[in-house]
């Protein structure tokens, strides 16, 4: 299978962005014990992700236009 050269990072951004929100299940996995720490380090990394996959979503959409 021949990958087109602007989808080469694309792999690798959408894991990047899923270590994130692996990061937010860890967290929220125990939630009933959080501290205020940890409510805002998952919150960081909700937005990270967000960020990180919308990222990845644009540069698939320009490619199939």
């Amino acid at each position: 299978m021949e990958v087109p050269v602007e989808m080469i990072g694309v792999h690798s951004g959408l894991l990047d962005a899923m270590f994130d929100c692996d990061g937010v299940r860890f967290f929220l996995a125990d939630v009933d014990n959080l501290s205020l720490s940890e409510v805002r380090i998952a919150g960081r990394l909700v937005a990270s992700c967000n960020e990180k996959l919308s990222k990845q979503l644009q540069t698939i959409e320009q490619h199939m236009r």
